[in-house]
């Protein structure tokens, strides 16, 4: 990600030794560890809830539109076959024979 090598931390390391001190060095250290471990939580919340909310966005546009968008068309389709069908003759009702 940083591409960041062996060496070029150990030089990081010996300048902060430098500037910093050996006293002060260790809390250093350790604060350098907490903002660390703090981003690397802020990142991890944030892609958890832009996935959460990518998911949410997909499973409502699917529930929203379930139908295929020529719906309207295959409708008035059926309506035209419908109302066609409906000027036919209907067949002449069986008669039943006594028994």
């Amino acid at each position: 990600m940083l591409d960041i090598g062996f060496w070029e931390i150990v030089l990081i390391c010996v300048v902060a030794l430098l500037v910093v001190g050996p006293e002060r060095m260790p809390g250093l250290v350790r604060e350098v560890a907490r903002w660390t471990n703090t981003a690397r939580r802020f990142i991890t919340n944030a892609r958890r809830e832009f996935e959460t909310q990518l998911s949410t966005l997909e499973t409502d546009v699917k529930i929203k539109d379930p139908l295929p968008r020529n719906f309207e068309e295959s409708l008035a389709k059926m309506d035209g076959l419908m109302k066609s069908a409906s000027d036919r003759q209907d067949p002449p009702a069986k008669e039943s024979k006594p028994g």
